[in-house]
């Protein structure tokens, strides 16, 4: 008769936990069942729209509780090519060790940890993945891991955005006029306005501004920012009031998404969407300004 083996029931029982946590966040999630490094495939949402990426997890089931609680790290050894596989994966792959035990467990990401060139001059078969102690995974690193991978999401669209308006305006004979996903596109202009439509977007995602107008905790920090352009003006300093609130809302998206990451936001998401987000006060709220 086939035998099942332990390591195969405490697998399965240390990745139903684990996907417990994501699906009590609200997010969809698979069992892969086919193992080439990933164990879950989480389907992400945000006030009911589902995210455009998704998150790959691959689970380390332990029954020695003693491991979990070591000093500092908990540490494991994968393949160089599943290592390699998570750091070149579009979305981001989740390495949670899990105890089935105590029923907790810690994670890490290893795209941050680790670079392609790393796995290229690694020596051994295996790689070292450690795990902190202190990266505990529950519901509220699940959320923070959620829009960690929809701050990358952005921020690579973003980036190829940028990109594109430069190669517009300094390379304009050698570019083809299509984007990464063969969409085509006319002219800078045309990169700023999609620049602006996905800024507005996000700056609703994380609860800044509404279809046709801007949050009310928003206006309050713009309101200070115009006061002290009444200030700087009295004593005839040049300043563009502008420049002022978008400097103003760089720092309040960089605030935010620290909070909802748990990490430094992109430098080229903050500079643009603040940027959008005035655009978008011009438009609707100028008063505001």
């Amino acid at each position: 008769m086939p035998i099942r083996h332990r390591s195969h029931k405490i697998g399965d029982v240390a990745t139903t936990d684990v996907m417990a946590i994501w699906q009590s966040c609200g997010f969809a999630c698979e069992i892969i069942h086919h193992d080439y490094g990933d164990d879950l495939l989480v389907q992400t949402e945000l006030n009911g729209q589902v995210d455009p990426h998704k998150i790959w997890v691959q689970v380390k089931s332990i029954e020695n509780k003693g491991k979990l609680n070591m000093p500092d790290q908990i540490t494991n050894y994968i393949e160089r090519e599943t290592v390699l596989k998570w750091i070149r994966s579009p979305d981001i792959v989740v390495f949670v060790v899990w105890s089935i035990i105590e029923k907790k467990g810690y994670w890490c990401v290893p795209a941050l940890e680790f670079t392609e060139w790393d796995i290229h001059t690694y020596k051994g078969k295996k790689v070292k993945i450690s795990v902190d102690n202190y990266s505990e995974f529950d519901v509220i690193s699940a959320q923070q891991l959620a829009w960690f991978n929809r701050v990358s999401f952005y921020n690579k669209m973003l980036s190829q955005l940028l990109w594109i308006h430069f190669s517009c305006e300094n390379y304009e004979n050698d570019y083809d006029g299509y984007d990464y996903y063969g969409q085509y596109i006319e002219d800078a202009d045309d990169v700023i306005n999609r620049v602006n439509a996905m800024g507005q977007e996000f700056l609703r995602a994380i609860g800044f501004i509404k279809e046709s107008c801007i949050e009310e905790k928003l206006i309050g920090e713009l309101i200070i920012g115009r006061e002290f352009v009444s200030l700087v003006e009295k004593n005839q300093a040049d300043i563009d009031i502008y420049e002022l609130n978008e400097m103003a809302l760089q720092f309040l998206i960089a605030n935010e998404l620290e909070n909802l990451t748990g990490y430094g936001p992109p430098r080229d998401i903050t500079r643009a969407f603040a940027k959008a987000g005035v655009n978008f006060i011009k438009k609707f709220n100028p008063e505001c300004l």
